[in-house]
């Protein structure tokens, strides 16, 4: 034991070693502070976007939905964020005393709960406009029309540009063609109602040149939380 306390003290005294200042320490638990909030911001808002993005989709398509562009960044960025937070929580001065286990448990459930905040409450969906400016991104208006614009997989994305009658009405996709739309048997989801110019998404089928409609929904919702108002939040109601 002596030897190597001799050992020590002739390497400080060989190399003129002294005790870093105070101010350092302080600066790189700063610094390691700041990664760590700036990386799991970016977890949750990440995580926030993808839950406005598959919020009120029918999980029936498939699993696709999470392989397009935008999903597939989304979880990109939410396990990257992730793990860099965790890297630079446990560099700091404090971040040691916690187990990864314990310390990568409480991280999870503060994005989810975070991310599952920011799309209740709209955040995500000003985000979404904000970069929707971005030749970079893809904003959900976008990748809803690429998942429902798929009329022979039975689904349809448009505005109503008549009523013929009760149960059926002309229909304008996004892609400009001209339908008619058979509703007799249709849900309505969030106490929606045909009327003229209305915007929707339909899940049905191709019968004679003619859209057989089983389930209307709103085509853009207005976020999560505006969506509890009306019935459900990213849930079929």
């Amino acid at each position: 034991m002596n030897s190597i306390t001799d050992k020590i003290i002739n390497k400080i005294k060989k190399e003129h070693l002294k005790p870093m200042p105070k101010w350092r320490f302080w600066l790189r638990d700063s610094g390691l502070w700041a990664g760590f909030s700036l990386f799991i911001f970016l977890a949750i808002l990440s995580l926030g976007l993808l839950w406005y993005f598959l919020s009120d989709e029918p999980w029936h398509i498939g699993y696709g939905l999470f392989f397009s562009r935008m999903p597939i960044l989304f979880f990109i960025f939410i396990i990257l964020g992730a793990l860099l937070s965790l890297f630079y929580f446990r560099n700091t001065s404090r971040g040691y005393r916690y187990s990864f286990v314990k310390l990568g448990f409480c991280l999870l459930v503060i994005v989810i709960i975070a991310g599952w905040s920011f799309n209740y409450f709209g955040i995500s969906q000003q985000v979404d406009k904000i970069f929707g400016s971005s030749s970079l991104y893809q904003d959900r208006q976008a990748f809803m029309k690429e998942v429902w614009q798929k009329p022979t997989d039975g689904l349809l994305a448009g505005k109503i540009i008549s009523i013929i009658d009760v149960n059926s009405f002309s229909f304008l996709d996004f892609d400009g063609k001209t339908w008619i739309v058979d509703s007799t048997s249709a849900i309505w989801r969030h106490n929606l109602k045909s009327e003229k110019n209305l915007e929707i998404k339909m899940i049905g089928k191709i019968v004679d040149n003619i859209f057989i409609a089983q389930d209307i929904r709103p085509w853009l919702g207005p976020g999560c939380g505006m969506m509890m108002k009306v019935g459900s939040c990213g849930l079929i109601k």
